[in-house]
């Protein structure tokens, strides 16, 4: 059995010989009818489309003051 997981993106490899199975709770929110599968050469990828009240939003905001002063080494 062989493992890897990545936090940000979300990337999460198994390696399993024989039978298996993974049950998933996903969020109310998530779309059933969204989710697709795709199986080839022994890989199963799952899309999960995240609902868009679970997406962060990114928002600048304009800072006011001095520039940060630069330390001389």
């Amino acid at each position: 059995m062989q493992q890897e997981t990545s936090e940000n993106n979300y990337l999460r490899q198994e390696v399993q010989y024989g039978s298996l199975v993974r049950t998933v709770q996903l969020p109310q929110e998530v779309q059933a009818e969204d989710v697709h599968a795709k199986y080839h050469n022994g890989v199963l990828e799952v899309t999960i489309p995240l609902p868009t009240s679970m997406i962060t939003k990114k928002v600048s905001i304009q800072i006011e003051g001095e520039a940060p002063k630069q330390i001389a080494g």
